[in-house]
């Protein structure tokens, strides 16, 4: 806790950066010099903490945030051993029995299982050095393997350690990333889009192409966001590349709204403008606007519905007169409650929403949040897109 004023517990902030932080909250006197401004770190939602623009340009936050990133890629393989371990009854091991000379004949002929053991040895093995390209071959055989569970981690593992990790990135490894980005499982896709793809330096058009066409469909805002992220920064895209295959869509722009908006979030959030007039995408605000909400409603312990629908049908009479709200898909619950989720438009809207639900004695006021034309679309597809 900062005190502004008194002769105990006073405290002066020097120069430094803001960005609508308690120091602001609390009115403190900022120090001459201090920077207001967005620190736009790179990707927030992967711990990639490195500030850009003006933030950066005067010497604040940080210039490298790999060590960051080095704690965050441990932590999830952490949860990812022990998600399995949670899932199969069984302890993980994070090494493996099989000596590195006989690695790259378990990729080719071993079984789901050793094949799992191989992949996470080569995954903990030293991250300063790149393992021998020649094992590549064999993970691509690997990466045919009937077992999920092993396809994905020979797309975390290959993007991992051949792509992200290093400083020259090999072809060979990036080729199963692409046949991966391709599987009928999501988790796959997944790994091999934010530990591959997402991380090829300079990729050419294949890898940018295959990027785009996965975000038509999926805008799960973890998933998409990588994409942006990557797109914007190791692709490098270039904006006439991205226009040009964003372009051959527009022919469905009229009879599929859906895919319509796809198109414009992706152009507006790469290249941080809005499509050409001419693409005819005018009808996407409509559907999907700017100023839209996702409230989050539950019950009142007192109130006990029976399901979604006897939830949203209380919280649609509570209503204020002039207010109409779309039910979102419930894809989700909160440890076993019933939550019902509803778009609204317009900040007036929700505050006059929300005053209601805390005066009810029958409706409990989670939470709000924005949604982008993405968030939107996902909340669309999210039910099938989560069973896949």
């Amino acid at each position: 806790m900062l005190h502004k004023e008194g002769t105990e517990n006073f405290n002066v902030v020097g120069k430094n950066a803001y960005w609508a932080n308690a120091a602001d909250v609390e009115n403190l006197d900022k120090a001459e010099g201090s920077v207001m401004a967005d620190p736009q770190f790179a990707d927030p939602n992967h711990f990639d903490f490195m500030a850009r623009g003006l933030i950066a340009e005067q010497g604040y936050g940080l210039t490298n945030s790999s060590l960051v990133r080095e704690v965050y890629e441990t932590y999830r393989q952490m949860q990812r051993i022990r998600q399995i371990e949670a899932t199969t009854g069984k302890k993980v091991s994070t090494g493996s029995d099989v000596p590195p000379a006989q690695w790259r004949q378990t990729l080719l002929t071993g079984d789901s299982k050793a094949r799992r053991e191989v992949l996470r040895a080569i995954l903990m093995s030293d991250r300063a050095t790149v393992p021998d390209a020649s094992l590549l071959p064999a993970m691509r055989v690997a990466a045919t393997d009937g077992d999920i569970q092993t396809r994905a981690e020979v797309a975390s593992t290959v993007g991992t350690r051949w792509v992200w990790d290093a400083k020259d990135q090999d072809a060979n490894a990036i080729e199963p990333m692409l046949k991966l980005s391709s599987d009928s499982e999501r988790q796959v896709r997944y790994n091999a889009v934010y530990y591959g793809l997402s991380n090829v330096r300079n990729a050419g058009e294949p890898v940018v192409r295959r990027l785009i066409e996965m975000t038509m469909t999926d805008h799960e805002r973890d998933f998409y966001g990588r994409v942006v992220w990557g797109l914007k920064g190791p692709l490098q895209a270039s904006p006439d590349l991205v226009t040009r295959i964003l372009a051959e869509g527009l022919g469905r722009v009229k009879s599929d709204l859906r895919h319509a908006a796809s198109i414009y979030s992706l152009y507006r959030d790469v290249l941080e403008k809005e499509p050409p007039v001419e693409w005819g995408l005018a009808k996407v605000k409509e559907r999907y606007p700017d100023d839209a909400f996702a409230l989050f409603i539950s019950a009142q312990e007192s109130f006990k519905p029976q399901d979604e629908d006897a939830l949203w049908n209380e919280f649609t009479k509570s209503l204020p007169q002039g207010i109409t709200t779309e039910r979102l898909p419930s894809w989700f619950r909160r440890r076993g409650e019933v939550v019902c989720a509803a778009k609204l438009r317009g900040k007036e809207q929700v505050d006059a929403v929300k005053g209601v639900i805390e005066n009810s004695p029958r409706l409990q006021w989670r939470d709000a949040m924005p949604l982008t034309v993405a968030d939107q679309l996902f909340f669309e597809e999210a039910p099938a897109l989560m069973r896949r």
